[in-house]
């Protein structure tokens, strides 16, 4: 998960915004501060598919929120045993996100890379699975050495 979507430029004004906003938009406050995985798991999931919706409406599509909220609705969708290849494509999404916003060789990716690794496993999907599994070897070498 991202170590913190409060790196935004403009996150204290977007959240101040979203929490301004009336009917729906007011989910934003609560997504942040609660654990849906205290919630039942049907529950869970939809909570997490409303703050991903609210989230981009606020933030935009590609924003440090969204990419939280779809990292929620990740780990939430591969406990339920949803489709590989849809829980596939949201990790893929959020490293899109991480990279736009922390780079393309960025610390953060390296939470990311291994859950996409696994999926591609889960699919047989090789060829793919070595290409990502290279970068996120690469990756770790560099942060090692600057330790």
């Amino acid at each position: 998960m991202f170590e913190s979507y409060s790196r935004s430029k403009n996150y204290v004004e977007a959240e101040r915004f979203s929490e301004n906003l009336s009917g729906d938009h007011g989910e934003v406050g609560w997504f942040r501060g609660s654990s849906v995985h205290n919630l039942p798991n049907a529950e869970s999931c939809s909570h997490s598919f409303s703050a991903e919706t609210i989230r981009e409406n606020s933030f935009g599509e590609d924003s440090l929120p969204v990419g939280e909220a779809l990292d929620c609705l990740v780990s939430i969708q591969a406990r339920l045993g949803k489709d590989d290849g849809e829980v596939l494509g949201l990790l893929k999404r959020v490293l899109m996100i991480q990279e736009k916003e922390f780079g393309s060789s960025s610390e953060e990716l390296i939470v990311t890379l291994p859950k996409i690794v696994y999926f591609l496993e889960k699919l047989e999907m090789k060829d793919e699975k070595f290409k990502f599994r290279r970068r996120l070897a690469l990756l770790r070498e560099r942060y090692k050495q600057s330790l």
